[in-house]
């Protein structure tokens, strides 16, 4: 699937001249995937991590987030398997660290993310 390239902190990768490339980066699909709130775009309401509803919560269920994650990482169409996921959540400062393992073909795509939905 093409996509612009984004930087490490999401934003449009534009080079010395003014131009944006494009790329095929699972490892980008993902954390785009998992960087999209739930209820953000008005035009797909169902699309999107519940941060607010089930993570960033007093006392959430570990169980519960490592399944939305791995749904998540799972609806990126190369994605063939996730091996494993762990989150760190710091629902006080609304803060949430995630890992993850990946399996694109013979390819195991390790990466992670933060989430800092402090206002």
């Amino acid at each position: 699937m093409k996509d612009v390239l984004l930087t490490d902190a999401g934003d449009l990768l534009i080079n010395s001249v003014g131009d944006i490339s494009l790329t095929d980066s699972v490892q980008q699909a993902i954390a785009v995937r998992l960087r999209w709130f739930a209820d953000e775009w008005r035009l797909g309401r169902d699309i999107g991590v519940p941060y607010f509803e089930d993570i960033l919560i007093k006392n959430p269920d570990t169980s519960r987030i490592e399944q939305i994650v791995r749904d998540e990482i799972l609806s990126v169409d190369e994605v063939d398997d996730v091996k494993s996921v762990a989150c760190e959540v710091r629902p006080e400062i609304r803060t949430a660290f995630i890992r993850y393992e990946a399996c694109v073909g013979e390819t195991i795509l390790r990466g992670g993310i933060e989430i800092n939905a402090q206002w």
